[in-house]
């Protein structure tokens, strides 16, 4: 199972990337999703986290949205921090992200192509 984690205050980055995510690397495999908010308690968090990965442990591929506000200082959730292959972050309305965390190293090449096709999109003028 691989365990990829978004991080963003803005929804739309957070939903593009997710969707090139499951278009390229997911497709027709089994695949958990799950939305937590960071107005969640770290308490609240980590429950759910491992009560969904514990759920969907035949997935996979496990996606969490991990939403948090505009300028909040990044302070993740333990069994997001160490359950994760991949955390990705964006800044707000940002096209381009940041990876926190690459456990096998694939990370980078999941990062250059979709920002390869972000850049694509915004010449092609979509």
């Amino acid at each position: 199972m691989r365990i990829i984690t978004v991080i963003s205050p803005d929804k739309l980055s957070m939903t593009m990337f997710c969707s090139f995510y499951e278009s390229i690397y997911v497709g027709d495999r089994l695949c958990g999703i799950l939305d937590i908010n960071c107005l969640f308690s770290k308490e609240t968090q980590d429950l759910k986290t491992k009560e969904f990965i514990e759920l969907n442990r035949n997935a996979d591929f496990i996606i969490i949205k991990y939403k948090i506000k505009g300028n909040t200082k990044l302070s993740l959730p333990f069994e997001i921090e160490i359950n994760s292959d991949y955390i990705i972050k964006f800044d707000m309305f940002s096209n381009h992200p940041d990876l926190i965390k690459d456990a096998d190293g694939k990370g980078v090449e999941i990062i250059d192509r979709y920002n390869k096709n972000i850049d694509l999109a915004n010449k092609m003028g979509y």
